[in-house]
């Protein structure tokens, strides 16, 4: 569900339903994702012609240099999927390769043909285990509610910002703007559900001129490249960011390079749409992604078997949430709308806002107060749930077809791009600042950072402050000491590892999956026995970092 205007945002508790499972029943380990489509995973990468030692190959130099400067390893989840494994698939029959995915190990398909299907679940390279029908039939379509049209006629304190002035300054980052970081050589990715209009409208023409839109990706529809004529949504979030017009509105970012990536289908809601997320933030990491905005939000769907529960939502558990980790782990910084649920029985937070590594992002109004429809956390763990919050009740963007009006837009998708365009002028302030730090530096500058509640996170974020922490050393010890100070060995190992941390730290151990295999806490040092645990890759999580753990025989 893309986070919209909270006051018609569809109520999918209240709605009956039609259930079609096409071939579910015949093919229960093979999951439908959308209607005719299908996640199908690979065992391995054992016969992958891609190597380690030359990943540009497969990722990008940005990418590679985003790596480099936070000291983050290439790994097998780079590799790209065997490519004589997609070649099996397609042997199998009338069979269409949506797209692959390399940190999940699997391939996106679409056949109606039951036979194909049969043959799929066959083939010794195809975990069964753990494909999926990833959607069912489709459903209602999404509903935007208007945005409010009005006139700049009020005096700014600061009339170059016009409009804009109110949600800019409530953050400090006109602070930043003035010191000259207004988002220059940072990339933003925005996943979304389309941007119509942003390659006509004079509103985004400098972002053409001047060639930072640096690449258009449809996940949506694959073989269809254009990103323009379909859903007006993500124009509105890009607007938020990347506009630059004197005297009426001023994005966070004005002068960002940026990404538009659609993964958010207009036409029903299934669980494809965190595949296609996670098809999106792959694409966006290997072309060079320095920071990702996702103003979506994922909670139910139209068949209900797979729609979540609010336990799902422990940070790990979803696929968008995992996709998000993944993501983080490749050194990019996640920023996620929390979701518009907050006057709605569910109130909570969605995925992947529940991202352990995500940044989700609440809503205030123009005086600093919680937004009522901004969904509460914490986490289902217990973690802290909105991180930070910011104008998302009738924030100011320039009108894409009515040249010279503002229109006012609400929801946690236009507060998001405001904390990740801001996040970018932080960033290109700080350039050797890792993804983590930027993290604590923004949260750490919240205005009730002492004293965090499951409205507003950690407050509302001064970016001037936050620059001065991360610039004058200050920020908080124990997240970026112990982040830095975390040793595992024997790395690889047989019998166990041993954890050294400086104080007391929660740890997480994921296997190649995802899945949580094992929870606790290091008490300055920590001995897990691997005696009983099966050869093969796992993950450590201790804080933002992530270490591959390798078991041997």
């Amino acid at each position: 569900m893309i986070s919209v205007n909270y006051s018609k945002q569809k109520n999918f508790r209240n709605r009956a339903i039609l259930l079609v499972l096409v071939l579910f029943t015949m093919q229960a380990s093979i999951a439908q994702i959308a209607p005719e489509k299908y996640f199908v995973k690979f065992t391995d990468k054992s016969a992958t012609t891609f190597s380690l030692s030359n990943p540009q190959a497969f990722l990008s130099q940005k990418a590679l240099d985003r790596r480099s400067s936070q000291s983050i390893a290439i790994d097998s989840n780079d590799l790209p999927v065997v490519e004589a494994y997609v070649q099996q698939i397609r042997n199998c029959g009338q069979i269409t390769i949506l797209y692959r995915s390399r940190w999940l190990n699997g391939v996106v398909i679409q056949t109606t043909d039951t036979a194909a299907l049969n043959c799929i679940e066959s083939l010794p390279v195809v975990d069964t285990a753990d494909s999926r029908l990833i959607a069912g039939k489709k459903g209602s379509d999404h509903y935007f509610e208007s945005t409010e049209i009005t006139k700049d006629n009020e005096i700014q304190s600061n009339p170059i910002y016009g409009e804009t002035e109110a949600q800019i300054t409530q953050i400090n980052l006109q602070r930043l703007h003035n010191m000259g970081y207004r988002g220059n050589g940072m990339t933003i990715a925005v996943l979304d559900n389309g941007f119509r209009h942003v390659d006509t409208s004079s509103v985004f023409e400098p972002l053409f001129q001047e060639n930072r839109i640096v690449a258009t990706r449809n996940f949506v529809d694959p073989q269809n490249h254009d990103v323009y004529d379909d859903g007006g949504h993500g124009t509105d979030v890009l607007a938020m960011m990347g506009v630059d017009i004197g005297f009426q509105a001023i994005g966070a970012a004005p002068e960002a390079d940026y990404m538009l990536i659609v993964t958010e289908d207009n036409g029903g809601e299934n669980i494809i749409e965190e595949y296609n997320w996670i098809a999106g933030a792959e694409f966006a990491d290997s072309a060079g992604a320095d920071i990702i905005n996702s103003s979506l939000s994922y909670t139910e769907f139209d068949d209900p078997g797979q729609s979540h529960t609010y336990s799902e939502f422990d940070g790990q558990s979803t696929v968008a949430a995992r996709g998000a980790n993944f993501a983080a782990s490749r050194g990019m910084l996640i920023v996620v709308s929390a979701g518009n649920f907050g006057n709605d029985p569910w109130q909570k937070i969605s995925t992947p806002a529940d991202a352990d590594d995500a940044l989700a992002i609440g809503s205030v109004n123009e005086d600093g107060d919680w937004s009522g429809f901004s969904s509460l956390g914490p986490a289902a763990d217990g973690a802290i749930k909105p991180n930070v919050v910011a104008r998302g009740s009738q924030a100011a963007i320039p009108s894409p077809t009515n040249i010279g009006q503002i229109e006012r837009v609400t929801g946690t998708s236009f507060s998001s791009p405001l904390i990740a365009g801001a996040a970018a002028c932080l960033w290109q302030g700080l350039p050797n600042f890792k993804w983590s730090e930027i993290k604590q530096a923004i949260e750490q500058s919240g205005s009730i950072y002492d004293n965090p509640n499951n409205q507003l996170g950690y407050g509302i974020p001064d970016f001037y402050k936050a620059y001065q922490l991360a610039d004058a050393g200050l920020l908080s010890a124990e997240a970026i000491n112990q982040s830095r100070s975390i040793k595992v060995y024997p790395n690889p190992a047989r019998n166990f590892i041993d954890i050294e941390v400086i104080n007391s730290n929660p740890y997480k151990i994921y296997d190649a999956r995802g899945s949580l295999i094992e929870i606790g806490r290091v008490e300055k040092q920590k001995r897990i026995n691997l005696s009983d645990w099966s050869a093969g890759v796992y993950y450590l999580k201790i804080n933002d970092r992530q270490f591959p753990v390798i078991v041997l025989e």
